[in-house]
């Protein structure tokens, strides 16, 4: 199977031995960190701020995943036994986003918009967690799904997996929609703005390593190939 570029922390870690991909160098802090930059016209200076792990018996592996402009951040976290956790980090006070109504234990959040809104992947599925309701995004017939990102109008774009390969999909308006490949069998979105304009990568040709692998831009129903 090609890997495609879009393999985020949302899908490294649905087995938590995979969290050692993604939270090697976090072990070397033991810390999860948010880091609030101040810009001026001669210097920029950079806070740290550790916001723990609620406790979790493996405290050194955590990871924020996302933040909007209210400064709230979502991550994950192990919270003991293997099991991993999601938190939201919101005024100065850490979250445990498996107590609250609707969010599924064991969900990895990638990405929170500035209505508070987070995407991620709960056992094998993308969801959209919304208002204290999850919604389950499916895997549009294929194995599994993952969540990369959201936009303010609530657009989520992902990756599913299908007979061994990864296909990049946006969800608006209730509807999963797949965007292609560009001729490729591998493509994942990683991102989308506010226009609604989706970045990802796709695959090339297949091999060790995951072959060769191209970026890409979607805009107005048209993939666009960066190179």
């Amino acid at each position: 199977k090609l890997t495609p570029l879009c393999c985020l922390i949302g899908y490294r870690i649905r087995n938590p031995m995979e969290t050692k991909l993604v939270s090697a160098k976090l072990r070397r802090f033991g810390v999860a960190l948010l880091v609030s930059v101040a810009a001026s016209a001669r210097a920029q200076t950079y806070t740290a701020t550790d916001i723990g792990a609620l406790g979790g018996s493996c405290s050194v592996n955590a990871c924020v995943t996302g933040i909007n402009n209210s400064g709230q951040v979502v991550g994950w976290y192990y919270a003991g036994s293997g099991l991993i956790d999601a938190f939201l980090y919101s005024g100065g006070t850490m979250i445990d986003l498996s107590v609250l109504g609707g969010f599924p234990t064991g969900g990895i959040p990638s990405g929170i918009n500035n209505g508070g809104q987070v995407v991620g992947q709960a056992h094998g599925h993308a969801f959209l967690y919304s208002g204290g309701t999850i919604i389950d995004l499916g895997t549009f017939g294929g194995s599994d799904s993952v969540a990369n990102a959201i936009n303010d109008q609530g657009q989520v774009v992902g990756y599913y997996s299908l007979g061994g390969v990864s296909r990049s999909f946006l969800y608006s308006n209730g509807t999963m929609a797949d965007l292609g490949t560009l001729g490729g069998s591998d493509s994942g979105a990683t991102g989308i703005n506010d226009s609604g304009q989706v970045i990802g990568g796709f695959g090339i040709t297949p091999g060790v390593n995951g072959g060769v692998q191209h970026a890409f831009l979607y805009s107005n129903g048209t993939m666009t190939d960066l190179g």
